[in-house]
Formats: C-alpha cells, sequence, structure tokens
C-alpha cells in the first residue's frame, strides 16, 4: 500500500522555521490572518517578517467580492498592501472569466443572469454588460454570489 503524501505532515511552531526553504507563500484569508475584524494574532509579524525576507506573499480567499474590495478590506482591518504581493479570488476569476469570455464554458452563458446576492447587486456583474432578470426561465445562466441572512439558497 502506498502512502498518502500528506500521511506523515510536516509540523512546525511557525513560517520562520521554513521560509528559507520557500519563495513563495499561498496564504488564505479568513481564519488564518483574520477573523473578518482584525489581525489573528501573529499574522502582522509573519507577514513583515516574510517581506523583510523578500518572499513573495498571494493571498487566496473564496470571496465573491473582486480584488480591490478585498484589498480596501484588508487595509481596514490593518493588513496593508505592503505586506503582500498579490491577492486571488474567486469573485476576481469568475469577474475575469464572464469579461473575458475565452473559456468554452463562459463564452456559451449568454447575457440575461440570474443574480442571487445579499443585497440583489454584486460588483461581479459591474461593467459586463449583462441583464439581469428575476426569473430563472428568463435567464441564460444563474450567477450566485451570496444569500440573503435568513434564507437557504434551495
Amino acid at each position: 500500500m502506498n502512502a498518502s503524501p500528506c500521511a506523515d505532515p510536516l509540523r512546525i511552531g511557525g513560517l520562520s522555521e521554513i521560509a528559507a526553504r520557500y519563495d513563495l507563500f499561498l496564504i488564505d484569508q479568513w481564519g488564518t490572518l483574520h477573523d473578518g475584524y482584525a489581525p489573528l494574532p501573529g499574522a502582522s509579524a509573519a507577514l513583515t517578517r516574510l517581506a523583510m525576507l523578500a518572499k513573495r506573499t498571494g493571498l487566496l480567499s473564496n470571496s465573491s467580492q473582486r480584488t480591490r474590495a478585498n484589498r480596501e478590506r484588508l487595509r481596514e482591518i490593518g493588513i496593508d498592501e505592503t505586506f503582500y504581493s498579490f491577492i486571488v479570488t474567486s469573485g476576481e476569476l469568475i469577474w475575469q472569466a464572464l469579461s473575458q469570455r475565452d473559456d468554452p464554458a463562459f463564452a456559451a452563458l449568454g447575457e440575461r443572469c440570474l443574480l442571487l446576492s445579499r443585497d440583489g447587486t454584486s460588483p461581479l456583474i459591474e461593467g459586463l454588460g449583462l441583464t439581469i432578470v428575476d426569473r430563472p426561465e428568463a435567464a441564460s445562466f444563474v450567477l450566485i454570489a451570496g444569500v440573503e441572512p435568513g434564507r437557504s439558497l434551495a
């Protein structure tokens, strides 16, 4: 039986133990760097140290927000742009794919969108020239960017 490469994970006390071994660090935002309101203990110090070592740091998020909104939110809670090299969000990737339409799956979507989001709007559709519809049968695709509190996706 072959052992999984993760069967015996490396246990470290902090990034300082491995920082010299890598040029790029990909770090999830929520629950790793911050709790939505403030940086988590040690997060700013770790990012500062990686920057001092000239390491590239990319931040990842499954947020439906675009990169600009994430950057602003991080700044508001005390995580400055100088701490990281780039941000990748699922919202930005979707916006880019809808804008460029070079992937066959996105090229075939059409222009009529049923948008499900917390407030009925979303930066995910800004500048895309989509027609927002209010009935599923009128839509050529559905974009789910959030669900109103207290409502079920079902």
